[in-house]
């Protein structure tokens, strides 16, 4: 049976359970095959949906700057197709990227546009990781 979306939902579900294990290898394998039907079907939102976990990935691996690059690809895909939920996310991952990495100004930046998306679509659960990732990046600033 040729069931594209129910190979993409195993795929994304394998690197899932894969991240949970801390095998990021493979959880790698997972998110790059559910990248790789994303594009084939055209689905942009799965699309960004894998771009946001491989970035994930890489930031837990410490490859911060490959971690940007994903969640970069992420943040254009969610403005491209008008998904500001996505956006908020993505801009939420870029900031903690940067706070990984001890660029905290560009930390800030990222957590305020999250912040900022979040008021104007009513997302409480987003105002709150922005305002979290705000305070932990103010508070790594100072030190």
């Amino acid at each position: 049976m040729d069931d594209k979306a129910g190979k993409e939902k195993a795929s994304n579900n394998r690197g899932t359970d894969f991240h949970s294990r801390v095998e990021l290898g493979k959880a790698i394998e997972g998110h790059e095959q559910d990248l790789e039907i994303a594009v084939k079907t055209r689905d942009q939102a799965r699309e960004g949906n894998a771009y946001g976990n491989l970035g994930n990935a890489y930031r837990l691996l410490g490859n911060f700057r490959r971690a940007i690059e994903y969640y970069e690809k992420n943040l254009r895909l969610a403005i491209e197709i008008g998904d500001r939920a996505g956006e908020g996310e993505a801009y939420g991952n870029l900031g903690c990227a940067y706070d990984s990495m001890g660029d905290f100004p560009k930390a800030i930046e990222c957590h305020e546009k999250y912040l900022k998306l979040a008021i104007e679509i009513g997302d409480l659960d987003g105002k709150g990781r922005a305002s979290g990732g705000l305070g932990n990046a103010y508070g790594r600033l100072t030190r």
